[in-house]
């Protein structure tokens, strides 16, 4: 996916900002490799890595107060591994996930001599997450279950639950409530 533009950032009705720029270049790659039957029938593992990079241009030499001229890069990379298992248990079908990601972000800025920018941020996040789909009976409702623990560098260790239900309303459209 490349993405690439150039527009005028008009700002509100009232303080129009005719001569303000902003150019936007966005690239995002990935590559995924899947690999069914990893571990027999009803499982399926998949890898995948990403680079993701945007720059913002902003411009603005006549804003109500000193001139702007800003610009600011950010990277982002990693990579997951995720495996699905579908089967019965306990007199019900089951789809159970279990995933590993990890992914770095760089941040920087310049600015003009005079103003304030943020310099050099990075991050780097490692999380695993399980997940369980149980498909309740008649097979249009599923009751979803996961958790995640994610650590990063900058802050720290946490986990998160999420508990939600699936309506298999149409052969193609599903409605879910987390």
């Amino acid at each position: 996916e490349l993405f690439n533009t150039d527009r005028g950032q008009p700002g509100f009705e009232d303080n129009q900002q005719p001569l303000a720029r902003q150019e936007y270049l966005r690239n995002m790659t990935y590559m995924r490799f899947v690999n069914p039957e990893t571990f027999g029938d009803g499982t399926k593992t998949q890898a995948t890595a990403f680079l993701r990079y945007n720059r913002i241009h902003f411009t603005n030499p006549e804003p109500v107060t000193l001139p702007l001229d800003t610009l600011s890069r950010n990277y982002a990379y990693g990579g997951d591994l995720e495996t699905e298992m579908y089967g019965s248990f306990l007199k019900s079908d089951h789809l159970g996930r279990a995933g590993l990601d990890i992914q770095r972000d760089d941040l920087e800025d310049e600015v003009r001599q005079g103003q304030e920018g943020y310099g050099h941020q990075d991050r780097t996040t490692v999380s695993g997450y399980l997940q369980d789909e149980i498909v309740l009976p008649g097979g249009q409702v599923s009751l979803l279950a996961g958790g995640r623990m994610e650590h990063s560098d900058d802050q720290g260790t946490h986990s998160t639950g999420k508990i939600g239900l699936i309506w298999r309303c149409l052969e193609k459209a599903h409605i879910k409530a987390n």
